[in-house]
């Protein structure tokens, strides 16, 4: 009777003497065993996954010729009490009993061959009656929380496989050499497991011993004996140092040691295994596997990937019979062994993201390889001769940036089903007809070199294409007419105007991609694909019209045209019977919506931001499928009128649509589950029809003008979301009685907004309440009980007086008081809130958070920044898990509680303002207890104007990886920060440093370095002030920083193009004897593959004479005198104006500074083959005008089309610039780009660029980095 909802068996005696077998497995309603003393001769029974059964009736003690229980899966909490005989009973099985929490007393059913306690979680403890089944072969206690299997010696001499894998608070593996017949052990991923048990030497019928997970770091010491052993594996051992010795295991077949990170070394046993078919060794750090011969002739599988300490492949002739070779992403790894050329089994080789420059020379026969990965192998720069490894059928050379060639061998490879080369250099795959019978899938994505599709008439099984980013592809070959197999084609993100004319039949096409064809001018004839399904026109942005054809595709299931400038899909009425999905959204021209009656089983329909769409066609009330329908930011002023029955509709999204004069009657979508009228500012009322909406999930109605959501009582038992946000009418949060299962709801700044509702109390179901930015005095009076309420934010609510009474919370883990003007106390019952993992109270009015000692054992994160009247810091010992306590800008903080040493997982800590008042102002030194921060990794330390001596106890915190200094203005020389090993980040403003630091003083793994100095103004006359910022000057030597000794600031970024915000500073005079006052900003990057960037700005509005391509367009185009491979960098200078101009009478140096602006410039240069290129500098310019961004490139991916274009003798290169992005409105007033080459002298610029390239050679040589 399994898989039944009955509940009960039977009542009260059954005598039924011959029954055997009683199956009930699965029966999820079963509440109860029945009375089994009428079946005495029972001998299988079979519960599984009984999910309600939680006893067991007493009757199961009489059955003595019961031979098999399986009880796995229910909620059985104990078996039997006592002692029970049942002398046959051989298989006992209760895996996944997650509440059994012990282990029946098994001494009368000495019988017992088979037990399993696998995944009884609750298990801890193993009864002691279990030594005496000396019958017992199998014992599976895997997943349970036991510590200890046995104490002592216990003999059992049938046991073959024991299996305590996942038991997580294993402490140590039991004596095992009274189960000298053990022929299978499982400690896998025992994480407390550290130790083997010596007894395993004495195993000698061992076959497969399983320890992936553990903790161990040695298996055994000296020569074990395991004649039988097969299979061994030690996966993810972190801590293990060492193979062992494993001459004493000649048989061994399988070898695991992949996630070894500690292991360093091959034992040299591992040549006595002839035996050995597959050794797995990734992730490991072993250098070298071994030196030399070795033969392993049964050798099947090498797998060594992401070792990216080995520097070199073995000699692998010794293993003849090898077929899958792994060496993926070893990154040390430059050449291959010749040995490779003997490997005559040789079927699956894979290398890549590996060195290799080159695979092998000539020719090498490998007559059994199919599959060749190399991809991604950035310095690969030929494809190897192919001709004697006929039988290739995957080959893979995707992301081999340096590959410029394809070999003509690949001509030859008729058993090819998949070739990869996307995003290579490749130009050409080949001339003319290549014959490639089985060839199926071809990748060339992201080959934005590929001028032409290839012939591919003679690979007419081909049933995969991709060219999507082939930017420099602008025709297609006709002959992929003759592709009849084709399924999917994938031409997105080119440069083709017109996929084929007239007529092509490709019938098994299934799917069409020309997303983002910015050139296409029209949809081809269609017809000749009838079995289309999936069709993709999104963001070919030249698109106007849609071809009839499309009016055939009777198959069509999906359909994308977004962001094309079509005005009417079809006209009339279209029959497409599959069509599911129809995408249109931000269509601007789209002034009408089709005709979709004889599309009736569409489900998704989108027309969001479909701006000149004013009017819904009534075709779309037939559309009873429809599950979603999204119409936001369009100009519609009525969805429907009357009733519209949508039966399957779940999702409506109207969001900003400002025209919408009313909401549609929605009763006629009873299943209608998430509703989005955000943004419709029109929206005053909450409409009846919605109360009717019984299933619905989420109501979004924020950024409305509604004041009242609505009145009384409204029953919306499945409402899980609501969000009111920015509703700024909203007077009162409506009744929420009828709503009880809501999990979060959203009052974010409806600021009208002064009291709560009490029925919040009856949300017992509530997780996140949000209400940040109301005028609340009082969010709820005396206890609420709200048990699953995880995150509370009032953050800016400006009138809250006090913290509520949180103690009927006790599972809340985020609470935000952040900027509670008003919020003086701190509530005690804070203290039941064990679960709290953030608390934010910045910007608050308390003067003490808590007295005494808090126990917090979940607590993360602190946060009581700007708390300006906050006198001490709080006592920390019972919060032993903060990772971040942050004080900044607590001006008034004079006590520092000595248990801020406790924390010992403190990873941030910021002590802004407060530190002055910390330090002992004449010693320099910070607090002893900094000496416990061991773990810190990001330190913020500011408004210490009273140091002048770096203070060397920071360079104790040896895992800091951030380090700020803000307004450390006595503070002179550059720090001596090399202790540091892992600081990755630091930042340094407002100090008095005036010099660059020396590469010695700097750490091995900086990645950022922000340095500020300011020097102050002599005191002009507040004309030359004036005249200085309107006369519109940029003398030739200032258009570089000519002083690095006076105030430069320096930005270093070594990951990443363009990350992190410039440096400010000032200087008091120039060298080229101009009195004047320049002000300037300087920004340094160092990126990847030796890319280098210097940016900055300076006052001014002139470009230097010496940069001839100017212009005050949005392009210029440069001529080519087809020298440009000498170009070792780009100088850019651009002239713009910010519009915001602060009064000369008004300014001073710090007013320059008080307020800037990041500014993004977005630069693509173009070939004339028609190629692109992109670069996007940033810059942070203070709001003055006129300003001067200048910047220095030299980077091999921004010149890579100048060398190009040179080596093709072609003409020109045209380069535009637009503002991409900006906080204030910045004009172009004029800009131009000067190519540097080495013999640039004279131009005002040498010797600064000098400097920074010497600066760049010293770093690169002083941080011993590798290549990349």
């Amino acid at each position: 009777m399994s898989g039944t909802r009955i509940k009960q068996l039977w009542k009260g005696l059954v005598v039924l003497p011959n029954l055997k077998e009683l199956d009930l497995n699965s029966c999820e309603n079963l509440i109860e065993i029945p009375d089994l003393s009428g079946a005495p001769n029972l001998e299988q029974i079979g519960f599984l996954y009984c999910k309600s059964l939680c006893k067991v009736h007493p009757s199961i003690k009489v059955l003595k010729q019961l031979q098999v229980l399986r009880m796995s899966g229910t909620r059985t909490k104990q078996l039997w009490k006592g002692l029970v005989v049942l002398p046959n009973l051989k298989e006992l099985d209760l895996n996944s009993c997650e509440n059994l929490i012990e282990i029946p007393d098994l001494s009368e059913a000495p019988n017992l061959e088979k037990i399993d306690f696998s995944g009884c979680r609750s298990l801890c403890k193993v009864h002691p009656s279990i030594k005496v089944l000396k019958q017992l072969q199998e014992l599976r206690m895997s997943n349970t929380r036991i510590k200890q299997l046995w104490k002592g010696l216990v003999v059992f001499p049938n046991l073959k496989e024991l299996d305590l894998n996942s038991c997580e608070n294993l402490i140590e593996i039991p004596d095992l050499s009274g189960a000298p017949n053990l022929e299978q052990i499982g400690f896998l991923y025992c994480r407390s497991l550290c130790k083997v048990h010596p007894s395993i030497k004495v195993l000698k019928q061992l076959q497969v011993l399983r320890m992936s997970g553990t903790r161990t770091k040695q298996l055994w010491k000296g020569l074990v004996v395991l004649p039988n052993l097969k299979e061994l594996y030690l996966n993810s051992c972190e801590n293990l140092i060492e193979i062992p010795d494993l001459s004493g295991v000649p048989n061994l077949e399988i070898i695991g040691f992949s996630h070894c990170r500690s292991l360093c070394k091959v034992h040299p046993s591992i040549k006595v295994l002839k035996q050995l078919q597959k050794l797995r060794m990734s992730y490991t750090q072993i250098k070298q596997l071994w030196k030399g011969l070795v033969v392993l002739p049964n050798l099947k599988e090498l797998d060594l990937n992401s070792c990216e300490n080995l520097i070199e492949i073995p000699d692998l002739s010794g293993a003849p019979n090898l077929e899958q070779i792994g060496f993926l992403y070893c990154r040390s790894l430059c050449k291959v062994h010749p040995s490779i050329k003997v490997l005559k089994q040789l079927q699956v080789l894979r290398m890549s993201g590996t060195r290799t420059k080159q695979l092998w020379k000539g020719l090498v026969v490998l007559p059994n390889l199919k599959e060749l990965d190399l991809n991604s192998c950035e310095n690969l720069i030929e494809i190897p001769d192919l001709s004697e490894a006929p039988n290739l059928e995957k080959i893979d050379f995707s992301g081999c940036r340096s590959l410029c060639k394809v070999h003509p061998s690949i001509k030859v490879l008729k058993q090819l089903q998949e070739l990869r080369m996307s995003n290579t250099r490749i130009k050409q795959l080949w001339k003319g007809l290549v014959v490639l019978p089985n060839l199926k899938e071809l990748d060339l994505n992201s080959c934005e070199n590929l001028i032409e599709i290839p012939d591919l008439s003679e690979a007419p099984n081909l049933e995969k294409i991709d060219f999507s980013g082939c930017r420099s592809l602008c025709k297609v070959h006709p002959s992929i007419k003759v592709l009849k197999q084709l399924q999917k084609l994938r031409m997105s993100n080119t440069r083709i105007k017109q996929l084929w004319k007239g007529l092509v039949v490709l019938p098994n096409l299934k799917e069409l991609d020309l997303s983002n064809c910015d050139n296409l001018i029209e949809i081809p004839n269609l017809s000749g694909a009838p079995n289309l399904e999936e069709i993709d026109f999104s963001d070919c942005r030249s698109l106007c019209k849609v071809h009839p054809s499309i009016k055939v595709l009777k198959q069509l299931q999906k359909l994308r045209m977004s962001d094309t400038r079509i005005k009417q899909l079809w006209k009339g009425l279209v029959v497409l019977p599959n069509l599911k999905e129809l995408d249109l959204n931000f269509c601007e021209n789209l002034i009408e919506i089709p005709d979709l009656s004889g599309a009736p089983n569409l489900e998704k329909i989108d027309f969001l931001g479909c701006r000149s769409l004013c009017k819904v066609h009534p075709s779309i009330k037939v559309l009873k499928q429809l599950q979603e329908l999204r119409m936001s930011d369009t100009r519609i002023k009525q969805l429907w009128k009357g009733l519209v029955v949508l039966p399957n509709l779940k999702e409506l999204d109207l969001m900003f649509s400002k025209n919408l004069i009313k909401i549609p009657n929605l009763s006629g979508a009873p299943n209608l589950e998430k509703i989005d009228f955000s943004g419709y500012r029109c929206l005053r009322k909450f409409y009846p029809s919605i109360k009717v909406l019984q299933r619905q999930q989420e109501l979004r109605m924020s950024c409305t003008r509604i004041k009242q959501l609505w009145k009384g009582l409204v029953g919306l038992d499945n409402l899980k979301y609501l969000n009111l946000s920015d509703c700024k009418n909203l007077i009162e949060i409506p009744y929420l009685s009828g709503v009880p299962n809501l999990e979060i709801i959203n009052f974010s700044n409806c600021r009208s907004l002064c009291k709560v509702h009490p029925s919040i109390k009856k949300l017992k179901r509530l997780e996140e309440l949000n209400m940040p930015g109301t005028r609340i005095k009082q969010l709820w009076k005396g206890l609420v009980v709200l048990d699953n309420l995880k995150k509370l934010n009032l953050s800016r609510s400006r009138n809250l007086i006090r913290i509520p009474d949180l103690s009927g919370a006790p599972n809340l883990e985020k609470i935000d008081f952040s900027y509670c003007r008003s919020l003086c106390k701190f509530h005690p019952s804070i203290k039941k809130l064990k679960r709290l993992e953030e608390l934010n109270m910045s910007g608050s009015r308390i003067k003490q958070l808590w007295n005494g000692s808090m126990v917090l054992p979940n607590l993360k994160e602190l946060d009581l920044s700007y708390c300006e009247n906050l006198i001490e810091i709080p006592n920390l010992n019972g919060v032993p898990n903060l990772e971040k306590i942050n004080f900044l800008g607590c001006r008034n903080l004079c006590k520092f509680c000595p248990s801020i040493k406790v924390p010992e997982r403190l990873k941030i800590l910021g002590l802004n303002k407060c530190l002055t008042r910390l330090l002992i102002l004449d010693k320099f030194c910070l607090p002893s207890s900094f000496m416990s921060f061991s773990g810190l990794r990001e330190l913020y330390l500011g408004g210490c104007n009273n140091i002048s001596i770096f203070p060397s106890i920071i360079c104790s915190l040896s895992s800091l990886e951030s380090l700020h200094l803000d307004g450390w203005s006595r503070l002179e020389k550059f720090p001596d920060l090399s202790r540091l090993g892992c600081l990755k980040e630091f930042k340094a403003y407002g100090t008095a440093i005036t010099q660059m630091p020396p590469v010695n003083l700097i750490p091995k793994n900086i990645r950022s370095l922000n340095i500020q100095g300011r020097k102050r103004m002599p005191r002009k006359s507040k004309d030359h002030l004036a005249m200085f910022i309107n006369n519109c000057f940029l003398p030739k030597q200032s258009s570089y920083p000519t002083n690095h000794d006076t105030g430069s600031p320096v930005e270093y970024e070594m990951e990443e193009m363009d990350t992190g915000s410039p440096v400010e500073y000032e200087m008091e005079e120039m060298d080229t004897g101009e009195e004047m006052l320049e002000v300037e900003a300087l920004e340094i990057s160092f990126g990847t593959w030796s890319s280098v960037l210097i940016s900055g700005w300076s006052l001014g509005s002139r470009i230097p004479e010496w940069v001839h391509n100017k212009s005050t367009g949005s392009s210029l185009q440069i001529e080519l005198d087809g020298n440009t491979t000498s170009v070792i960098g780009c100088a850019i200078f651009i002239v713009c104006d910010c519009h915001q101009f602060h009064s000369p009478e008004a300014t001073s140096i710090p007013r320059l500074f008080k307020e800037t602006s990041y500014v993004g410039f977005s630069f693509c240069c173009e070939r004339d083959d028609g190629s692109l290129e992109h670069f996007s500098p940033g810059f942070s310019l203070s709001r003055v005008e006129p300003s001067v961004c200048w910047a220095y490139a030299r980077t091999p991916r921004l010149f890579k089309c100048l060398k190009s274009n040179s080596s093709d003798n072609q003409s020109f290169i045209k380069i535009s610039i637009k503002v991409f992005y900006s906080q204030t409105p910045v004009e172009v007033k004029e800009w131009g780009i000067h190519l540097v080459c080495p013999d640039d002298t004279g131009l005002g610029l040498g010797s600064d660029l000098d400097f920074y390239r010497q600066f760049y050679s010293a770093w690169k040589c002083g941080m011993t980095r590798n290549e990349d």
